[in-house]
């Protein structure tokens, strides 16, 4: 018998990812169809020990974000047939013990993950193929590489450089142009691997942008790269206009090919320098900071770029589950009360108190409120970050039209592990001024 997580068929895949990153997804099986609504994800025998239960259902539980509920069932058809990553493991022992370079610590060297852009495979250069044994055999076993993965050109990837533009490290160990084309939901990428970045781990972001209702509002995208939620913004969230405000090069080449091919160069304004000179004043219905690990520098520009009337900024973080609170948060917090309130002193210590669904951050004070979706709090570290946000941006939205604001924290979005203890969320704040704001 088999452990399955069952949920809704639109949740699949962005589950799927959190039980990647999280360790509990079981890859010796497959996703099972339940029916026309919902999906079985695979879980490792025990790995659910530690979830946390849903509030209001105790048989159920929560991932992310994404609920779930646990179910048994017979998985005859297994992995029967060979997987790519069988295929590969297979093809580059043979290589190397038939140059009698093969040892068992390289098993660990050897992929079964990798990322793929039409024919270029892209592996870590700090996980597969580091030992000098791989090098000594010469382009014969880059050579089976593509064979086994059916791939023309391969890659290796090491850390993002540490420069303004944030650089991907990428070595090609077979072919010549790192320029690929990707589609994705339904949107066609084109880029150059060497120069230009493209997270496969945003996907959940990025679905999740293309279901927003932009009719008629304009989005201003700071950091925008090659287009990664820009395009989305515009090819399925139907913005009227996009603000794209990029400064490297390569991905502003990149961007504008993106823009072209997919059809939507009209729509969309090109600002080329640093965001924070470039970006415009006073225009957005929403504002979209994807930069890791913070985008913090930037906060007062974005607030800047929302309309008299107020918005929508999505500020990506990089956020410890366990991350220290600064003296202004810790402030606030010493001044809730110990109990008896949606909103308490506990509610900023323990994991696994989910009490309240939204903070409001109006000037000096900080009421709480419910609606009718639950925002995924899971670490006591989230909720310290996303009071941090609310606060700070409060403290930056006030202008001589708008002199008075309220901050809502209107969703908090879990995107993928970014290192140990270290998530990739992505914060909805809602901002008001008070004379537009609805109680």
């Amino acid at each position: 018998m088999i452990t399955f997580a069952i949920t809704d068929i639109q949740n699949c895949q962005k589950f799927r990812k959190l039980a990647e990153d999280f360790n509990l997804y079981d890859d010796n099986h497959k996703c099972k169809r339940i029916d026309g609504r919902r999906v079985g994800v695979p879980l490792r025998e025990g790995a659910v020990g530690g979830l946390a239960t849903c509030e209001d259902d105790p048989s159920g539980y929560s991932l992310g974000g994404v609920s779930f509920r646990l179910e048994h069932h017979d998985d005859v058809r297994g992995r029967s047939r060979a997987t790519a990553a069988d295929s590969l493991r297979s093809s580059v022992q043979h290589v190397m013990k038939g140059r009698g370079l093969w040892s068992q610590e390289l098993e660990e060297e050897v992929p079964r993950r990798w990322e793929k852009f039409g024919d270029l495979v892209v592996f870590s250069a700090q996980r597969h193929f580091v030992h000098e044994r791989w090098a000594q055999a010469g382009d014969v076993l880059w050579d089976a590489v593509c064979a086994a993965l059916k791939a023309k050109r391969v890659a290796l990837r090491h850390h993002i450089q540490a420069n303004d533009f944030r650089s991907p490290l990428l070595r090609l160990v077979r072919g010549e142009s790192g320029w690929v084309e990707h589609r994705d939901n339904g949107i066609l990428y084109g880029w150059d691997v060497t120069k230009s970045m493209f997270c496969a781990g945003n996907a959940p972001e990025k679905q999740r942008v293309a279901q927003l209702d932009c009719s008629g509002q304009t989005v201003v995208d700071m950091f925008a790269g090659i287009g990664y939620f820009t395009l989305p913004f515009l090819v399925h969230a139907k913005a009227r206009c996009v603000h794209a405000c990029e400064w490297s090069p390569h991905a502003l080449h990149a961007l504008r090919y993106n823009l072209e091919r997919n059809k939507v160069t009209h729509k969309c304004v090109v600002h080329p320098g640093d965001c924070n000179k470039v970006c415009p004043s006073r225009v957005a219905d929403r504002v979209n900071l994807g930069l890791l690990p913070s985008s913090r520098i930037s906060w007062p520009v974005a607030c800047g770029a929302l309309k008299n009337s107020g918005g929508v900024l999505h500020i990506h973080e990089c956020v410890p589950e366990h991350g220290e609170t600064c003296s202004e948060c810790a402030t606030i917090i010493a001044g809730l009360p110990e109990r008896g309130a949606l909103l308490t002193r506990q509610f900023f210590s323990c994991n696994r108190l989910q009490d309240c669904s939204f903070l409001v951050s109006s000037g000096d004070r900080l009421p709480c409120g419910v609606v009718g979706r639950t925002v995924a709090w899971r670490w006591a570290g989230w909720r310290r970050w996303a009071l941090h946000a609310a606060h700070s941006v409060c403290e930056m939205l006030p202008r001589e039209e708008a002199p008075c604001w309220r901050v809502v924290v209107d969703g908090l979005h879990h995107v993928k592990s970014y290192a140990p203890h270290v998530d990739h969320l992505v914060l909805d704040l809602r901002c008001e001024p008070l004379h537009h704001a609805v109680s």
